[in-house]
């Protein structure tokens, strides 16, 4: 398994933390997004398998002064990435049995166009989510959410996980359907730029209690800086849809990540402690309602607007 989250050692803020900055290593690619995203403590406990609940509610201690998060078993990741291949292989399927004309007939049905968008077709804000835009597109997306999306889900728990994902990846396609009318877009490169929003969210709540959170941090800015400046610099990338997709996911985040603190018996600092979650489940859920209300209200306001289709983005 890479180093990652889920490898991530708590301790209590009055123990030592030496945070080093990052090497300047930053990947040039959305692919590369998990490969420095943390390193363990050679202190640090494993992490256990948990159910969504479970990662919530049970404790880790450790008279050693630093702790293993409570993990979620990562599965809704997997799920996701078999639906984008499925997609893509059908498409390849009808460009063979029918051709390719028919594919992608097929293909532009299903992605964020506004002209659509405005006759009623709001379900393409959803589905061109989950559509590509040739092998290479396909492939950096799924390697990328391979890498980040276990250990995002490890964190978050599988629901909260699945929504942070879902809202960002339709928070890009709101952002390019208001600010990109011309572009037919497709692609889950705003749904994974959610998640390094939501792991920087997790990162910033618990800076006080995560081992090297600050390096962490640091490495997420030089690989969405430098994303961004690949879009800045032409082709078929929206933009738009990448700084959407991340902001979502770090307002979500807020709200909806873990929170640590690590409780001691009787107040007994000298004593093992315990790892517990402040945030409930009905503020995660308040969180994502809220923010649901918040896009739809963007994206009827956006209704209003002339707009029509033009060229394919990823």
């Amino acid at each position: 398994m890479p180093h990652g989250l889920s490898q991530r050692a708590l301790q209590p803020v009055e123990s030592s933390d030496d945070r080093q900055p990052a090497d300047g290593s930053e990947g040039s690619e959305l692919s590369k997004a998990q490969q420095d995203t943390g390193r363990v403590d050679e202190a640090a406990i494993q992490p256990r398998g948990a159910t969504d609940e479970e990662a919530q509610a049970s404790p880790s201690t450790s008279s050693s002064g630093l702790y293993a998060p409570p993990m979620a078993q990562p599965r809704v990741t997997y799920v996701l990435l078999g639906l984008n291949l499925v997609l893509y292989l059908v498409g390849v399927g009808i460009a063979l049995r029918v051709g390719g004309e028919a594919s992608n007939q097929w293909f532009l049905s299903l992605a964020k166009s506004n002209e659509a968008l405005q006759n009623g077709e709001i379900y393409r804000l959803l589905t061109s989510v989950f559509m590509h835009a040739g092998v290479l597109h396909l492939g950096l997306n799924t390697l990328a959410l391979a890498q980040l999306g276990p250990e995002a889900e490890a964190v978050l728990g599988a629901q909260s996980f699945l929504s942070i994902y879902l809202l960002s990846g339709l928070s890009g396609s709101v952002a390019s359907f208001l600010t990109s009318p011309k572009l037919v877009t497709v692609g889950a490169s705003g749904a994974i730029f959610g998640l390094l929003g939501a792991i920087a969210a997790y990162l910033l709540k618990n800076r006080q209690r995560l081992t090297n959170s600050n390096r962490q941090l640091i490495n997420i800015v030089g690989i969405v800086a430098a994303n961004v400046v690949l879009g800045l610099g032409g082709g078929n990338i929206d933009n738009a849809g990448h700084i959407g997709g991340l902001g979502a996911g770090l307002v979500l985040g807020l709200g909806m990540c873990p929170l640590y603190e690590i409780d001691h018996p009787n107040g007994d600092k000298t004593a093992p402690g315990s790892v517990k979650d402040r945030v409930s489940s009905q503020q995660r859920i308040a969180t994502a309602t809220s923010f649901a209300v918040v896009l739809s209200l963007l994206y009827v306001t956006g209704l209003t607007q002339g707009l029509s289709s033009g060229s394919i983005q990823a």
